[in-house]
């Protein structure tokens, strides 16, 4: 395992041709550009994000200067990564489950790509969490955001998050990984689907422009976030 101190943050990675890895190596945070655009569609001056989908940090590593941060992710080397950069740190959790609808057996994935993705096997070695069982056990009353990055899984990940989206209904920014999804037997408009039938507008931000996305035509882009 490596190290790199970014802004006095030493960050751990495992090297890898991961972009992430990539990025950070040349002292970039890949993840602080999503953290900026979701913290302008936040009005509190603090509370609980949950970053979904966590990688190695580099979302939470400035979402942790503000808020409190809860850390969700399925792959155990990231994990490892995550425990490190963030031991100093009080209001970071971390937690070491794959994100589901339910809680059940699964199995882990990085077979189709860098950043790893659940896979379904009633028989599989990993137990899924939900949203809502993370919002119980953490006793999150003052959640302000969320994060939700999680390769392909991402309707599954809102199914298991109704009971606090209802209660909460903090702003989300979410992948839209067209490719991943169709591993996982789902188009991008299965996803905003469900975003409209829980209530939320979705919008992509491109060149500066916030443009409102109909979740029922085509959508023309293959990874982008809303």
């Amino acid at each position: 395992m490596d190290k790199i101190n970014i802004g006095g943050q030493d960050v751990y990675y495992i090297d890898s041709d991961d972009p992430v890895v990539y990025y950070l190596k040349k002292g970039v945070l890949y993840g602080e550009s999503n953290f900026k655009l979701l913290d302008q569609l936040i009005f509190q001056a603090s509370g609980t994000i949950l970053d979904c989908g966590s990688h190695i940090g580099t979302f939470a590593i400035p979402a942790s200067k503000t808020y409190d941060v809860v850390c969700v992710e399925g792959a155990t080397d990231n994990c490892k990564c995550l425990f490190l950069t963030f031991k100093d740190k009080d209001n970071v959790k971390v937690v070491i489950r794959p994100l589901a609808e339910k809680v059940k057996n699964c199995s882990f994935s990085t077979d189709d790509g860098p950043f790893g993705m659940l896979v379904e096997d009633e028989n599989g070695s990993y137990t899924t969490t939900t949203i809502d069982e993370i919002v119980e056990d953490h006793k999150i009353s003052d959640l302000v955001g969320i994060k939700l990055d999680i390769e392909g899984g991402e309707i599954n990940a809102l199914l298991g998050a109704q009971t606090t989206l209802s209660k909460q209904c903090p702003p989300m920014l979410v992948e839209v990984n067209g490719h991943c999804l169709r591993l996982n037997g789902k188009l991008p408009q299965d996803l905003f689907g469900v975003i409209d039938s829980l209530g939320y507008n979705i919008y992509l931000y491109i060149n500066g422009h916030i443009i409102q996305i109909n979740p029922q035509k085509k959508y023309p882009f293959c990874v982008s976030d809303v």
